[in-house]
């Protein structure tokens, strides 16, 4: 096209013009391409210091580690006992579900810090992308196993995380099962070495109320309720339903999954 144009002057002149011209336009051009990325990107870095996570940011991956950063720094502010524990858990999570990210997480884990996400941004671009809740979910469950790191949770810590399922739209039994997860991985670890004492017998009936917990019933549910509420987790926590969506959650959805297994198979075994 342009050797067309070319052709037609009649005079090195007028084709001395028309370069200039084609010079000063790709110029121009430059110049207002690099003005409008320069003023997205303060635009964009005035938004990160408000707390406001953008909402214009595109579904990609790189976007949900920055979501998923933003979060672990509020729930580590509720807690800052045992960070180099939180900072493995999180290392190891994000290198392999994000593999090929370049973002450093500790730096932006620092600047969230320094400048706390308004917990209301996060979420808002978050149910706007994944409009499956079971996804929204995993969000908490990661959350839940990082504040948990230690094998505790505190009072500020659970409020966050209450505060998070209201925000993403969530229900709150399925909150209060991850939670009672968790409780019931971390009594194993804690009983693991005791003596067979009158203790086994308290713990037995923790474990029980544990385990109802998990399926969302009563010590009081009768084997079919039990069987019941255990088939509708299944359909609705499968692991295939993560086996596109990266290592770590179909990690974390298996994880999961075995834990309801566990809880339904010591009720079922210790219905009375």
């Amino acid at each position: 096209m342009i050797l067309f144009y070319v052709l037609r002057f009649q005079t090195d002149r007028e084709f001395q013009e028309f370069l200039g011209s084609l010079v000063l336009v790709v110029i121009m051009s430059g110049i207002i391409a690099l003005t409008v990325f320069l003023w997205k990107d303060r635009k964009e870095t005035r938004e990160w210091k408000k707390g406001i996570f953008p909402a214009e940011f595109k579904f990609n991956k790189a976007h949900i580690l920055k979501a998923y950063i933003s979060l672990s720094a509020s729930m580590i502010r509720r807690d800052l006992s045992d960070n180099n524990s939180k900072i493995t858990y999180m290392n190891s999570y994000f290198r392999k579900e994000f593999p090929e990210s370049k973002i450093d997480f500790k730096d932006d884990l620092n600047f969230h810090f320094k400048y706390p996400i308004q917990l209301h941004t996060v979420c808002d671009w978050l149910n706007k992308h994944l409009e499956d809740d079971i996804y929204r979910l995993q969000v908490i469950y990661f959350l839940a196993g990082l504040s948990m790191i230690n094998g505790t949770l505190n009072t500020n810590e659970y409020r966050l995380l209450q505060h998070l399922v209201i925000l993403l739209k969530l229900n709150q039994k399925d909150f209060e099962s991850i939670i009672a997860m968790y409780r019931r991985t971390n009594s194993k670890q804690n009983t693991s070495n005791r003596k067979r004492t009158r203790v086994r017998s308290s713990f037995s009936q923790s474990k029980s109320l544990i385990c109802c917990q998990i399926l969302g019933v009563t010590n009081t549910s009768t084997i079919e309720e039990i069987k019941k509420a255990y088939r509708k987790l299944v359909m609705r926590h499968h692991p295939d339903k993560f086996e596109r969506a990266g290592h770590d959650q179909l990690k974390l959805a298996q994880e999961r999954f075995l834990k309801i297994q566990e809880a339904y198979e010591y009720l079922v075994k210790n219905q009375k």
